[in-house]
C-alpha cells in the first residue's frame, strides 16, 4: 500500500496558514501543521515546536514531501525600540533549522512566505523583483536573509519564495481591520484626496499563489511578488469603508499639516509610555505614502490570476469585522 504523503506547513495558525491549509484539505491534501502551542484547525495533525529555541526532531518531517514555511516575527504595530536579534532569531536561524531537519527527512519541496519589506518599501512606481533591493527595517532584513537561504539551498531539489503585499480578506485582524473599526467607531479623522498607490492582495489569491509555486517546475529558484494586480489610495479605500456601513460621505477634510502635528505629539507621547500609539509619523507614512509593487513576472511565468479586488471583498470583510468587534 502506497503511504499517503504529507504536507508540512508551519505558521498554520496564522491567517494565511489557515486559509493555505483549508484549502489543502480540499484538495484531499494531509496536512501537518507544527504550531508553537496545541490548536484546533484546518488540519490532520499537530506538532510542537518554537523555531526560535527548540529543536526539530526529523521524525516531523516524516513522509513529508512539501513544506509550506509561514511561521515568522512580524513587526507588531505597538513595538518600540525591538532589536534586530529576535528577528534574526526566528526569521533567519528558524528558516535555516527547518531548511536543515527537512534535507535529512528527505523533503523534496520548500516553499517560502517572505513579503515585500524584503526588497523595500515600495514607492510611487511600482517595484519589480529585478529592481534594487532596500529593506529598511529589521523585519524585512530577515526576511531577505532567510529568502537566500532558501533560494540558494540546493540539497532539496525545489525551493521557491513568494512575497505578499498587504493581505486583505475576511477575519484578517490586520492593519485594515484597524481602520474598519476605527471608521466605524467614528474615531477617524475626514481623510484628504492624496493620490498615492498601495499594492494589496486577497488571502485566496496568496494561497492560490503559493500553490502555483510548489506545483510549476519554472518557480523553482524563484522569488516572486504577490499582489492583485490593482492599486489603491488610502481616501478610496477609506471611501469604500464609509459607503458598506452606510455612512455619508466627508464634504470636508483634515489638512495634511495638521495630521502630520498630531503624528509628532503621537511620537513624543510614545517615547514616553513606550507603546506605540495609533498615530505616529510611522503609521501616518503608510497611511499617505505610496507603497506600489509589480506582479507582473508571477503573472507571465506561471500563469497566476487574481481572483479578488478589494471592492469586491469589502462587503465580506466588513461584515466579519462587525461580528467580530
Amino acid at each position: 500500500m502506497t503511504t499517503r504523503k504529507i504536507t508540512l506547513v508551519t505558521g498554520a495558525n496564522g491567517f494565511i496558514g489557515r486559509n493555505l491549509c483549508q484549502t489543502l484539505q480540499e484538495q484531499g491534501v494531509r496536512v501537518r501543521a507544527l504550531l508553537r502551542s496545541e490548536n484546533e484547525g484546518p488540519w490532520d495533525e499537530v506538532v510542537i515546536a518554537d523555531l526560535a529555541v527548540d529543536g526539530l526532531p526529523i521524525e516531523y518531517f516524516h513522509n513529508v514531501e512539501t513544506v509550506f514555511h509561514l511561521a515568522g516575527k512580524t513587526h507588531a504595530v505597538n513595538e518600540i525600540n525591538t532589536s534586530i536579534d529576535e528577528y534574526y532569531l526566528i526569521n533567519v536561524e528558524g528558516t535555516k533549522k527547518l531548511l536543515h531537519t527537512a534535507h535529512q527527512a528527505g523533503v523534496t519541496k520548500f516553499i517560502y512566505c517572505s513579503s515585500v519589506k524584503a526588497i523595500g518599501e515600495g514607492g510611487i512606481i511600482p517595484k519589480k523583483e529585478t529592481d534594487p533591493v532596500l529593506p529598511t527595517t529589521y523585519y524585512g532584513q530577515t526576511k531577505l536573509a532567510a529568502e537566500g537561504l532558501v533560494l540558494e539551498f540546493k540539497s532539496i531539489s525545489h525551493t521557491a519564495v513568494f512575497r505578499p503585499t498587504m493581505v486583505y480578506g475576511p477575519g484578517n485582524p490586520g492593519n485594515l481591520d484597524r481602520l474598519i473599526n476605527a471608521i466605524s467607531k467614528k474615531r477617524f479623522p475626514p481623510w484628504p484626496n492624496i493620490k498615492n498607490k498601495r499594492s494589496m492582495v486577497h488571502v485566496d489569491d496568496v494561497v492560490q499563489a503559493a500553490l502555483l509555486l510548489a506545483s510549476k517546475n519554472q518557480a523553482n529558484r524563484q522569488a516572486y511578488n504577490i499582489t492583485d494586480g490593482n492599486y489603491y489610495s488610502t481616501f478610496q479605500i477609506i471611501e469604500w469603508i464609509r459607503i458598506e456601513l452606510g455612512y455619508s460621505l466627508h464634504k470636508f477634510s483634515t489638512p495634511i499639516s495638521l495630521l502630520k502635528m498630531g503624528a509628532k505629539l503621537g511620537d513624543l507621547v510614545s517615547l514616553i509610555i513606550r507603546r506605540k500609539l495609533p498615530l505616529t509619523s510611522d503609521n501616518l507614512e503608510k497611511l499617505i505614502g505610496s507603497a506600489a509593487f509589480d506582479s507582473s513576472k508571477i503573472e507571465n511565468e506561471l500563469g497566476f490570476r487574481a481572483k479578488w479586488n478589494l471592492k469586491r471583498a469589502f462587503p465580506d470583510i466588513i461584515n466579519k469585522s462587525k461580528l467580530e468587534n
